[in-house]
């Protein structure tokens, strides 16, 4: 596990070379997906989101679920008309390369204060959209 916070770190700091072996640039990619999702999410980007998605994307949240991106873009179209800013902050984030899923502890902030610890879990294709993100408070 402590080479996935290694990496993740690394990524922020842009020191991974790409040519890394095969498995590196895998597990890397994940982590930069993940890593662009929390930055649209905070951005409060509903056509960056739309264009990571899946047509048929999963939502499963603590307060509730969605399915198709329509649906799931209005969860989220809620969620940023509720707030004035809204700060994913990644704590650490884990990758399964086999399984393409990447698990982020977060700490979420909004209108600059603290909201809620988060654990999402974001499954992707292997075209690189997200097909599922499961939310948990942490």
């Amino acid at each position: 596990m402590k080479e996935y916070f290694e990496d993740f770190r690394k990524i922020q700091k842009n020191e991974i070379n790409k040519t890394n072996d095969k498995q590196m640039i895998n597990k890397i990619q994940i982590l930069k997906l993940a890593r662009k999702y929390f930055k649209t999410f905070s951005n409060k980007d509903i056509g960056g989101l739309e264009k990571m998605f899946t047509k048929d994307i999963k939502l499963l949240a603590f307060d509730g679920e969605a399915i198709g991106i329509e649906n799931v873009l209005n969860v989220n179209k809620q969620i940023f008309n509720s707030v004035n800013e809204i700060e994913v902050k990644p704590l650490n984030v884990f990758v399964d390369e086999k399984k393409k899923v990447a698990v982020g502890d977060l700490i979420i902030n909004t209108n600059g204060s603290f909201a809620l610890k988060v654990v999402d879990i974001l499954i992707f294709t292997d075209k690189g959209k997200i097909k599922t993100i499961k939310a948990y408070k942490g």
